[in-house]
């Protein structure tokens, strides 16, 4: 089940890559307002 889930957040990415980039700038600028000190 778990290897299943995997996969499919895998392929997900492969299918969405935008959306997988746009959601790491997000939690990166996230982070970064959480943590001044953190670098971007």
């Amino acid at each position: 089940m778990i290897r299943f889930l995997l996969f499919y957040r895998l392929d997900w990415c492969e299918r969405h890559p935008s959306l997988m980039l746009a959601l790491l700038a997000g939690l990166i600028c996230l982070g970064g307002a959480i943590d001044p000190s953190a670098p971007l």
